[in-house]
């Protein structure tokens, strides 16, 4: 385990599975009855923050700092992969085209 897995963890070795297998992250993808708003993925964050009963257990849990977790709850922050993952989800990006 070199600096580079100290310093940048779990996330870095879900990037490195992905590059080795692009598939396996396209499996994965959501379909469109499975999508949530920023909003919702926020209540259900905050919901097991409450869960755990407080905003350093739940960064234990997720594997995140404690300050991290707090500038998402402030809206300081947007939720990356390790807090995502904590609740079962993922970002998914889309684009749609502009009709004429």
């Amino acid at each position: 385990m070199g600096i580079e897995d100290d310093v940048f963890g779990p996330q870095k070795d879900r990037e490195r599975r992905a590059a080795a297998n692009p598939v396996d992250c396209m499996v994965r993808v959501p379909t469109e009855d499975r999508l949530f708003s920023a909003e919702y993925v926020r209540e259900i964050i905050l919901d097991r923050i409450k869960e755990l009963g407080s905003q350093k257990a739940f960064a234990e849990d997720a594997g995140v700092s404690v300050a991290y977790v707090n500038d998402y709850v402030h809206f300081r922050r947007e939720p990356g992969a390790s807090l995502l993952e904590a609740v079962g989800m993922v970002m998914v990006k889309r684009y749609a085209r502009i009709e004429p």
